[in-house]
C-alpha cells in the first residue's frame, strides 16, 4: 500500500486548516489482470472471484462505440468487474463512506463510461444497471461532495447522460481542441466556447493535458512545452465554465510513483491564473478575439477583470473596447500597469504571454515556495 487509513485521515485534517479539498479517485470499474493480487476482502465480498467479473470481463473491448462491448469487457487489459453485483455495489458503498469519515471531499470515478448507465445493454436480466443509482444515493454527505466520471470522448460515450448522473464529467474532446489551438497559435474563440459535450450542461472538468494523453497516444510530452501549458491553462482558469484540472507533468516522463513532478505548478503566471479565477467568481464572462488576429484572445469577467492570452510568436498592440470601469489595473504576472479610458484598454502583450488584470479581490500573497532535489540529479 501507499499509506494506512490514519495517514489518510491526518492528510485531510491537514489540508481542512488550508481550505484544500480532497479528491479519492476510485477504481469500481476494473481490476489489475494479475488476479493473484486482489484482496481477500474484495472476493468475499462478491462471493469469490468467479463473481467478481462479467463473463466476457477479459476479453478486450474492440468497438468502443458498442456500449455492451463499452461496459462488459476488458480496457487495456485490465478485467472488467460484474459492478451490477448488489455484493460488489455494497463493498465499494462501504469502502466510500469510509473514505468520507476520513475526510474526503469528493470522488474522481476512474473509467466511468465502462460502467453502464440504467438504460444499457445488460449482461444477465437478473442484474439491470442500478450501480450508479445505488451508490450515489448511498453516500454520506453527498451534497457537499465534488464528484465527477472519467468519460472519455469517442463517439459512443454519452457524455450527457454522464454529466446529468454523475454531476460532471471530464471534457477530454476540449482538452484536444485546446491542445491543438496552442501548437498552431490559432486560440479562435469558435472553437475555445464549443466544449464538445453537445447540448450537455456545462459541468464539465478541463484540462489542457491528462495522465493518459501525456505518455499516451497523443505523446503531448514531446508536443506540448510548459510555456504552451501556461498558456492553455490561462484560457481554461480565466474562463466561467468548467472545474480546471492541472496535470503536474511527471520526473522525466516517468509514471513512478513517488518521484517528485515538474515544479510548473508554482509558476508566477499559473498561480496568477488561479487567484483570478478565485477572485472572479460569480462573475459572467465575455471572450473575444481582437478583430485582426485569432492569436490573441481575450476573456473579461464582468466588470473586474481581464485575461489576455497571446499565443503568437510576435508580441501584439492592442486598443480595443472593455466591459472593465475606467481606472488604473495591475498585471499580476508582470507587475506593468494598464489603463482603461472611456472604455477602451491599449497596451502590448509580450509573445507567448499572459496578461491578467483585476484589482478587486487581490490578496498579496508571498510566492510559493519550492523545495526540491537539484535539477542535476538524476534517477529513479
Amino acid at each position: 500500500t501507499l499509506g494506512t487509513k490514519e495517514e489518510f485521515k491526518s492528510m485531510c485534517e491537514e489540508a481542512d486548516k488550508y481550505g484544500i479539498k480532497v479528491i479519492v479517485d476510485v477504481v469500481p470499474n476494473h481490476t489489475t489482470k494479475s488476479t493473484e493480487a486482489l484482496g481477500e476482502g474484495l472476493l468475499n465480498a462478491v462471493g469469490g472471484i468467479d463473481n467478481l467479473y462479467h463473463k466476457k470481463g477479459k476479453d478486450e473491448v474492440s468497438n468502443y462505440k458498442d456500449r455492451g462491448e463499452c461496459t462488459h469487457q476488458a480496457v487495456g487489459g485490465l478485467f472488467d468487474v460484474n459492478t451490477e453485483n448488489i455484493a460488489f455495489q455494497n463493498y465499494f458503498i462501504n469502502y466510500m463512506n469510509e473514505c468520507i469519515a476520513c475526510g474526503a471531499d469528493g470522488f474522481r470515478f476512474d473509467t466511468a463510461k465502462h460502467i453502464g448507465l440504467p438504460d444499457d445493454p445488460v449482461e444477465d436480466s437478473s442484474m439491470p444497471n442500478t450501480f450508479w443509482t445505488n451508490v450515489l444515493s448511498k453516500l454520506d454527505n453527498k451534497d457537499n461532495l465534488f464528484i465527477y466520471g472519467e468519460v472519455l470522448q469517442d463517439g459512443g460515450d454519452r457524455i450527457a447522460d454522464y454529466i446529468d448522473t454523475l454531476g460532471a464529467a471530464t471534457a477530454s474532446s476540449y482538452g484536444y481542441t485546446v491542445r491543438g489551438a496552442l501548437q498552431t497559435g490559432n486560440l479562435d474563440v469558435r472553437n475555445l466556447t464549443n466544449y464538445g459535450i453537445g447540448n450537455a450542461k456545462p459541468n464539465i472538468v478541463t484540462w489542457v493535458e491528462s495522465h493518459d494523453n501525456y505518455t499516451g497516444d497523443d505523446a503531448t510530452y514531446s508536443k506540448i512545452t510548459n510555456e504552451d501549458i501556461v498558456l492553455g491553462w490561462t484560457v481554461l482558469t480565466a474562463q466561467k465554465t468548467g472545474t480546471p484540472l492541472f496535470f503536474s507533468r511527471p520526473y522525466n516522463a516517468s509514471n513512478k510513483i513517488g518521484m517528485s513532478g515538474d515544479y510548473l505548478y508554482k509558476n508566477s503566471a499559473i498561480t496568477a491564473a488561479n487567484r483570478f479565477r478565485n477572485a472572479m467568481a460569480g462573475e459572467e464572462q465575455n471572450i473575444f478575439n481582437p478583430s485582426d488576429s485569432t492569436s490573441v484572445i481575450f476573456i473579461e469577467r464582468g466588470k473586474k477583470g481581464l485575461a489576455i492570452v497571446n499565443a503568437s510568436i510576435k508580441p501584439y498592440e492592442f486598443n480595443v473596447e472593455t466591459s472593465l470601469a475606467d481606472g488604473e489595473y495591475k498585471d499580476r504576472v508582470s507587475g506593468n500597469t494598464y489603463t482603461v479610458k472611456d472604455g477602451k484598454i491599449s497596451g502590448t502583450i509580450e509573445n507567448k504571454s499572459t496578461i491578467i488584470l483585476y484589482n478587486d479581490g487581490y490578496l498579496e500573497l508571498a510566492p510559493a515556495a519550492i523545495v526540491k532535489v537539484d535539477d542535476s540529479v538524476t534517477g529513479s
